[in-house]
């Protein structure tokens, strides 16, 4: 055997046993010439089947044309193509083809090989749609990604992590200066430590917030994760994400401010104040050389404000005492908004007692000048102000308000418009107050009030024509207690609406017993409170306190003072009319001590008109008050009203009052206030009081 016939028997060998699939064709026809077994396996067919098919027919039909074409192609030089689709006996495949041309010229062939590629291009569709996948995720994500390789000190940034700074994908590059240089000074050691603690192996993961400059100049809020990748222990990536959290943030402050601040006014509110209070108090114990100060103020008159010309303007009002409160201070008080119409300044490191006074006169003045408001009507106001000075040693934060809160109740006792500074008889004083307050609140439940009674008698006859039920309470451990003693605490309080309800059903109840026991039918005056006469259940009060006592309207008569009318003069004609509905007469009571508008007394309808005692105490001996008194009466007969003349105690008093024609009197000249057991008495037996009126 020659060495070529030894060659091509070796070839032979190696093209049955090579476990690739190999094909050899005819160059010119295509036709297959040999098919080794591993080429029968892969295209499920015997050698016999293969031979003689063309190369081609392996392909689906619609790739012959461009298959045939590479065939023909094919040189000497191996090349690859594909993948192709092929296709026989039913059994569908991708593969790739590695061909070229062997022997001499004329008897050219074409020598194959196929591998089955489907489950690798499977893999690699798999993995693209994984990378796909991932790309996608990353862009889309309303996380930036990063990642930092720690050998390289490169870090990969997403497209989204550069949005959230304002950048596009080119103009960030890839240094970790990109990053640390747009940290916010005052995060960046805390940042750089949480990283190295991480990368250290101190803590699992990595999580900090903080600050980073947006292109716009803005600083953005992020929230950055990630974790270390390490090889022998030793960190060489770390890789995590980066979330904008400045909504977040800016909630979160809203929700920390709008805990500390008042929305209305924006002032610091009641627990921002106590909180600085606290602090002072503390630094005050330490040092005996510091003090500091609380004021308190409240806008006097502010309910009535609020009802006469409603919240809307009430708000304004408050808005505005905050603004003027604001400037008054220095820049280093706290001005807050305790609640309601209640205000505070907390002035820090005072030199001398004697500048939180002048603080106090400073805000009383800029409170004087009238406030504009929406609805076109200028409004004035004033403020009680309570100064407490801190105590040094035994200082303590919630004593330093509530003394200086005691201090402002007093100054609104005395009439508002003042300051008054914390002494310690305050605290006592405030003691007894919210005594007095349990103990009124226990006695209109238990019974301990009662109703004593002064008559109302006729200058024509000397006959009782009415009486004025007076409230009284009788203490278990102080005795008879007048109305000075409680009804300060009643207004103050809000109990003066259950008293007042009281005292309207038991003149009305004490009045029909009288009636049935066959007494002269008079009509009982009580009195009412502002609270009361603006109060939308008077009406029904009225009403139903009449209806349980089977009384007719005209055995009641309502006294109001001229402050109260005059308050809020169109509400007041409205209220009126509703108790003349109700056929209950009215009295204006302490008459002459208010501002009346005669126009607006004129369509006011008094039934009687009760001229204040300061002016018949002395209306025998001083000429101003006789003719005031002149004037009174004769106003109150060209109202068609009766003039009632409070106060007399002397004879001398009543002929005055007499000779000026004053209609009826009441005074300790007649009788005190009794009990309703010794009016029975007046009324079954009265006295000859004729002889007074000769």
């Amino acid at each position: 055997m020659d060495d070529r016939s030894g060659s091509a028997e070796e070839y032979r060998q190696l093209f049955a046993a090579s476990p690739y699939a190999l094909l050899v064709c005819d160059q010119e026809t295509g036709a297959i010439r040999e098919a080794n077994e591993a080429a029968q396996t892969l295209f499920s067919a015997s050698r016999d089947d293969l031979a003689g098919m063309l190369v081609r027919d392996l392909v689906i039909a619609e790739e012959r044309e461009r298959f045939s074409a590479v065939c023909e192609s094919a040189t000497e030089r191996s090349a690859p193509s594909g993948p192709w689709r092929f296709g026989p006996a039913g059994r569908e495949f991708s593969g790739a083809v590695v061909s070229r041309l062997i022997g001499p010229a004329g008897a050219r062939l074409l020598v194959m090989g196929v591998e089955d590629i489907t489950e690798r291009l499977a893999r690699d569709a798999q993995l693209a749609a994984s990378e796909e996948r991932y790309r996608t995720a990353v862009e889309g994500a309303k996380d930036g990604i990063w990642d930092w390789d720690l050998t390289d000190d490169a870090v990969f940034f997403s497209a989204r992590w550069k949005r959230i700074l304002g950048y596009e994908d080119d103009e960030i590059g890839t240094g970790p200066d990109e990053w640390f240089g747009r940290v916010h000074p005052e995060d960046i050691e805390g940042l750089r430590f949480e990283i190295d603690l991480h990368v250290q192996g101190v803590t699992p993961h990595l999580e900090y917030e903080y600050r980073m400059r947006h292109k716009d100049g803005s600083w953005r809020w992020v929230l950055t994760r990630g974790v270390a990748f390490r090889t022998d222990g030793v960190a060489v990536r770390i890789a995590g994400s980066q979330t904008d959290v400045t909504e977040r943030k800016q909630a979160e402050d809203r929700l920390v401010h709008d805990a500390l601040y008042d929305h209305l006014t924006t002032l610091a509110n009641r627990s921002l104040f106590l909180d600085r209070v606290g602090f002072l108090s503390a630094r005050a114990r330490r040092s005996a050389a510091y003090t500091f100060a609380a004021l308190v103020i409240d806008v006097d008159r502010f309910k009535l404000i609020n009802e006469t010309r409603g919240q809307g303007v009430g708000d304004e009002v408050l808005v505005e005492t905050a603004r003027r409160l604001a400037e008054a201070g220095r820049t280093t008080d706290t001005v807050a908004r305790l609640g309601a119409d209640e205000f505070g300044v907390l002035m820090d490191g005072l030199e001398d007692f004697t500048e939180a006074s002048h603080a106090a006169e400073e805000i009383l003045e800029a409170l004087r000048d009238p406030i504009e408001t929406t609805d076109g009507e200028p409004l004035s106001v004033t403020g009680s102000i309570g100064i407490a000075v801190s105590t040094g040693e035994s200082c303590v934060g919630e004593e330093i308000l509530r003394n200086a809160d005691i201090a402002m109740h007093r100054a609104k006792a005395a009439g508002g418009n003042r300051y008054e500074v914390f002494d310690a008889w305050m605290h006592q004083e405030a003691i007894t107050h919210a005594r007095t307050e349990r103990e009124l609140r226990r006695a209109i439940d238990d019974g301990e009030l009662e109703l004593h009674y002064q008559p109302i008698v006729s200058m024509d006859d000397g006959v009782i024509r009415g009486a004025e039920a007076l409230v009284r309470w009788r203490h278990p451990e102080q005795g008879l207690l007048f109305p000075g003693a409680f009804i300060p605490v009643a207004e103050e309080s809000g109990l003066v609406a259950p008293l007042g309800e009281w005292v309207m059903r038991e003149a009305c109840r004490q009045n029909a017993a009288w009636r049935a026991e066959g007494l002269p039918a008079i009509s009982i005056s009580v009195n009412l409170s502002a609270h009361q006469f603006r109060s939308a259940t008077l009406k029904p009060l009225v009403r139903s306190a009449l209806d349980d006592a089977a009384l007719p309207g005209d055995a009641l008569t309502v006294e109001l003072t001229e402050s109260v009318v005059m308050s809020d003069p169109e509400e007041a004609m409205a209220v009126m009319a509703d108790l003349e509905d109700l056929g209950v007469s009215l009295a204006m009571d302490d008459f002459g001590t208010g501002y009346s508008s005669l126009g607006y007394l004129k369509r006011f309808r008094f039934g009687s008109l009760k001229i204040d005692r300061s002016f018949i105490q002395d209306v025998d001996e001083d000429a101003q008050s006789a003719s005031l008194v002149a004037a009174v009466i004769g106003l109150s007969h060209s109202f068609r009203a009766r003039a009632v003349g409070e106060g007399v105690e002397t004879v001398d008093q009543l002929s005055y009052l007499r000779l000026l024609r004053c209609d009826m009197a009441q005074g300790y000249l007649f009788s005190r206030p009794v009990p309703a057991h010794d009016f029975a008495q007046l009324l079954a037996r009265p006295p000859d009081w004729t002889p007074l009126l000769r």
